[in-house]
């Protein structure tokens, strides 16, 4: 009997030794996945920070983009403004250029009647 005894805390020694190498074992996995995990906390953070910077440069972009469409709309009702200006004065120019060839008709008419009466002075 005292062998059986022997024989099975020796069967216990060993089952404890094996037990504590595997709480060994699984202590240093357990500190392995504690250091992933904080780094990976930590990879978190930076991204999370990175994700934050981005957001405010989108904000800020966003913010100046506005800016510029109300200015692109103003330089364009501007442009709207000059072109019906322009298009005004090619209208008034038009004019200007009919009555000025309506003079020149008429100035040669009266050069032309004008040459005559001095003819006709002359032969008398």
């Amino acid at each position: 009997m005292l062998a059986e005894l022997s024989a099975l805390f020796a069967e216990l020694e060993a089952k404890l030794a094996e037990s504590e190498a595997a709480v060994a074992e699984l202590t240093a996995l357990l500190a392995d996945v504690e250091a992933d995990f904080a780094e990976l906390s930590a990879l978190l953070a930076e991204v999370e920070a990175a994700v934050a910077e981005l957001e405010a440069l989108f904000a800020e972009l966003s913010a100046e983009l506005a800016e510029l469409e109300a200015e692109l709309a103003a330089v364009e009702a501007v442009l709207a403004e000059l072109e019906a200006d322009f298009a005004e004065l090619s209208a008034a120019l038009a004019e200007l250029e009919a009555e000025l060839a309506e003079l020149s008709a008429a100035l040669a008419e009266v050069e032309a009647e004008l040459a005559e009466s001095e003819a006709a002075v002359a032969e008398l």
